[in-house]
């Protein structure tokens, strides 16, 4: 089974055409490309990016790694904790 992201349920309910896409289960459109298009000119659009860039950093200073790497303080966070 594919991967979904925790914004699958509400692509489902807005009625788009979800496709398998390198694992991940992801809309590929809502309407048309064309009313698509000229809904993002004329008000705005938003892309889920939550399927990408997923890392593993281990080690002793991994935590200060981040820190230096990230412009979101990263002090507190737990293990499996996210922080967009």
């Amino acid at each position: 089974m594919a991967e979904r992201t925790p914004f699958y349920r509400i692509h489902r309910e807005l009625g788009t055409t979800i496709t398998d896409f390198h694992g991940w289960e992801l809309p590929v459109y809502f309407n048309s490309p064309v009313a698509e298009h000229n809904a993002v000119r004329q008000n705005i659009g938003l892309f889920d990016v939550s399927h990408m860039g997923e890392i593993l950093v281990e080690g002793m200073d991994s935590e200060r790694l981040l820190q230096k790497v990230i412009p979101r303080d990263l002090a507190g966070m737990k293990e499996n904790e996210m922080r967009l």
